[in-house]
């Protein structure tokens, strides 16, 4: 049985028998808590899942996306929602949002013998854009576009049973925009004078979900993804992380932020705010010394993710679909000076990258002017300063030159530059002399 959490954070053991370390679960009532539920999960220093906690907490239109019961018909919050990615849940998310646009990657699935195949990288998967959200439905249910050819549908290249899909990272700014106006070009009145009907409510409010307003970077996420969909193990750079689990199962396989060293964390490929890790997680490639927690987010479930955790994530039934929020955390300002460091270091290297692997779909490279700028208003920012009052931008050009060139930095930068090449060069050592032992030998 899992407690009910009113207030303080009431947890249960992990289950025996859990290969992994169960993360800790709970529920939690309005009734009787002694604050909003976002101030009991930054006072944790672990992640914590919440069973049921959008039904019990929200009354979110997106509650109704995989219902029948559209939110234009007035109708109740169903109790249950379909659950385990049903096939009537997603006729019914088609029915309601279908004409949105969305892109999806797509990557080939594992054989049955190769159960611990490895996770590709976001950049080695095979991305459509623009595509209907109504035909990676149909797609996700095995189906073709109706009255369309084969030959015409760009989703035939990858047959369901050959490839998974994932519609990921898809911005509610963008997939929504009517609940996201621009507050410069909504009209307060029409031509007539008449007040001009207010926009709709946002999908999902995650200030309703927490108990308060808090600060953040973006609007949600939404992720929606067919069974054996993948996301690549990482740590994010900023603030801390809410998952909401709208229909479908997804496993999340998480470590502490210690545990990152041991995981061989690697800027390449790069993305801004993401560091990857070398170890694949997902294909049960665990160091010695680590073991993941695990959560299994089942429909309605919520998980809090703290800062700097690293994980894995894996959609577990024929289809998932889960919508996240990125929330601010104290560290942000001074994180974004060393994000503005590794962007100003790795540019140069990136341009021309011998494999598309190494910069991650989506992530723009920028010349060193814009780069020097992005690291200036870091700074600034880290330090509470105005960008005026600030060091002028030749300044943190000139102080980055002198840093990134230090004798100090340069030589950590060898010893770990010839670390890492030393397997090579060995190899390439042991070929040479081999080399010239056979030809001793065939002179002799």
């Amino acid at each position: 049985p899992v407690p009910t959490m009113a207030g303080a954070a009431a947890v249960v053991a992990p289950p025996s028998g859990c290969v992994a370390q169960c993360v800790e679960t709970a529920e939690w009532t309005r009734a009787g808590s002694d604050g909003p539920l976002l101030d009991h999960l930054l006072a944790r220093g672990a992640p914590l899942l919440l069973k049921g906690a959008l039904l019990e907490l929200t009354t979110w239109p997106a509650l109704r996306w995989t219902s029948a019961s559209s939110p234009a018909n007035g109708a109740e919050v169903p109790p249950s929602l379909p659950g385990g990615g049903s096939a009537s849940g997603l006729a019914a998310f088609e029915d309601q949002h279908g004409h949105r646009s969305i892109e999806v990657r797509f990557a080939r699935r594992p054989s049955a013998s190769d159960v611990r195949a490895s996770t590709p990288w976001e950049g080695d998967c095979h991305y459509v854009d623009g595509v209907p959200l109504s035909q990676f439905c149909r797609w996700l249910r095995g189906e073709g576009p109706p009255g369309t050819e084969r030959g015409e549908d760009p989703l035939a290249a990858f047959p369901a049973s050959e490839w998974w899909g994932y519609c990921a990272y898809q911005h509610f700014e963008e997939l929504f925009p009517e609940a996201f106006p621009d507050e410069t070009s909504v009209e307060q009145e029409d031509e007539g004078g008449r007040p001009t009907p207010s926009p709709p409510p946002p999908p999902a409010d995650f200030e309703e979900l927490l108990g308060r307003p808090f600060k953040a970077h973006g609007a949600p996420t939404l992720w929606l993804g067919s069974a054996g969909a993948r996301t690549p193990c990482h740590r994010d750079a900023y603030g801390v992380n809410v998952v909401a689990q709208v229909a479908g199962v997804k496993r999340w396989l998480l470590f502490p932020p210690a545990d990152a060293k041991l995981l061989g964390e690697t800027r390449l490929p790069f993305e801004d705010a993401s560091t990857f890790m070398v170890r694949d997680l997902l294909a049960g490639n665990l160091p010695v010394g680590c073991r993941p927690f695990e959560a299994t987010l089942e429909p309605m479930d919520v998980l809090f993710v703290p800062r700097h955790w690293v994980h894995a994530v894996e959609c577990v039934s024929p289809w998932s679909l889960s919508i996240n929020q990125w929330l601010d955390a104290p560290g942000d300002a001074e994180e974004r000076v060393h994000e503005g460091v590794a962007r100003c270091l790795a540019s140069p290297l990136l341009e021309g990258a011998p494999e598309a692997w190494w910069l991650n779909p989506g992530e723009e490279l920028f010349d060193v002017e814009a780069n020097a700028a992005n690291l200036q208003a870091s700074l600034c920012a880290a330090a509470g300063l105005e960008l005026s009052s600030g060091p002028r931008l030749p300044e943190v050009r000139a102080a980055l030159l002198r840093a990134a060139t230090h004798p100090e930095v340069v030589a950590a930068i060898v010893e770990r530059l010839s670390a890492e090449l030393a397997p090579r060069l060995r190899a390439t050592k042991t070929s040479a002399a081999e080399r010239e032992r056979a030809r001793r030998s065939s002179r002799s």
